[in-house]
C-alpha cells in the first residue's frame, strides 16, 4: 500500500506538470481518425473517432467557440475515407481528456453547447495526465505488482475507461433511436493523451502490440507522443500482460 501511495504521489506531480503546460489549440481536421465501429442488426451503427479539441479561437476577437458544424463535417469526411461509411445525422458523445485546472474554458464550452442542444449530444470529462515514471524503471517484481494493481493507482484510469468506452460503443443509443452514435475522444492537441488512450484501446480491443500501437500514435498526427503519455501506454500494456493474463505481450 505504501508503494501505491508513492506512485500515486508521482502521478499527482505528473498532473501538475501537464497542467502547467496546457494551452488552447484550435480544432485540426487532419487529426480526426476512425478508431472503431460497431454494427447492429436492429439499430444504427456506432463509431469511435479520435481528434483534438473541437473548439476554435476567433483571431480577431479572441473568443473561443465550439465548432460543431466544422467538426461534424470532418467526421463525415473521415467516415467515408477511412470506413467507407456515409454518415448524415448523428448523435455525439464528446469524451474529453482535458483537465479542469487549466483547460476548464474548453470543457465548459463543450458542456454549455450540449446543455443548450441536448438533442445533438453530451459531454463526458475523463481527465488524463500520463504517468511520470515508466515501468522499466522498476525491478521486475515491483513492475508486476504495480501492473496488476494499476486500477487502484493510475489517475488516467485506463483499465476502467478502456473497457467503458468499448461498452459505450456497443450499448450507446441515440435518444431518438434513429441516429448513429459517434464517440468523439479527444484532448487539447489530439496527440498525447488521445494517443495514450487510443493506443491502449488498440491493444485491448484490436489486439495490436505495444510497438504497433505506439508506432501508429507516433505517425498518425505527425509527431511522437510525449513521454508521460508513452509511459501511460506502456503501463497499460503491462496491465494487460500481468493483470489480465495476456502473457505473450511484449511491452518494450
Amino acid at each position: 500500500q505504501s508503494m501505491l501511495r508513492v506512485l500515486l504521489a508521482t502521478t499527482v506531480v505528473c498532473a501538475l506538470v501537464a497542467c502547467t503546460f496546457a494551452d488552447h489549440v484550435n480544432f485540426h481536421p487532419d487529426r480526426v481518425h476512425l478508431v472503431d465501429k460497431a454494427t447492429f442488426p436492429d439499430a444504427p451503427s456506432n463509431f469511435i473517432f479520435r481528434g483534438n479539441s473541437p473548439n476554435v479561437k476567433d483571431p480577431s476577437t479572441g473568443k473561443i467557440s465550439f465548432a460543431y458544424d466544422t467538426v461534424t463535417q470532418r467526421i463525415r469526411e473521415v467516415a467515408a475515407a477511412e470506413g467507407n461509411v456515409t454518415l448524415t445525422d448523428f448523435y455525439i458523445i464528446d469524451v474529453n481528456f482535458e483537465n479542469k485546472i487549466t483547460e476548464n474554458q474548453d470543457i465548459s464550452l463543450e458542456n454549455g453547447f450540449f446543455t443548450s442542444n441536448p438533442d445533438l449530444g453530451l459531454e463526458h470529462v475523463w481527465p488524463m495526465v500520463g504517468d511520470l515514471v515508466p515501468p522499466t524503471k522498476y525491478p521486475e517484481s515491483v513492475l508486476k505488482f504495480l501492473a496488476r494493481n494499476m486500477p487502484h493507482w493510475q489517475i488516467d484510469k485506463l483499465p476502467r475507461n478502456i473497457d467503458t468506452i468499448h461498452d459505450m460503443l456497443l450499448s450507446s443509443r441515440d435518444p431518438k433511436g434513429t441516429r448513429p452514435v459517434v464517440l468523439y475522444v479527444h484532448c487539447e492537441a489530439g496527440v498525447d493523451r488521445t494517443g495514450e488512450f487510443c493506443g491502449s484501446y488498440y491493444m485491448r480491443w484490436q489486439s495490436k502490440s505495444f510497438a504497433d500501437a505506439l508506432d501508429y500514435d507516433n505517425h498518425v498526427t505527425g509527431r511522437d507522443i510525449e513521454k508521460l503519455s508513452r509511459n501511460g501506454l506502456q503501463w497499460y500494456c503491462n496491465y494487460l500482460k500481468y493483470g489480465l493474463g495476456q502473457d505473450t505481450r511484449t511491452c518494450q
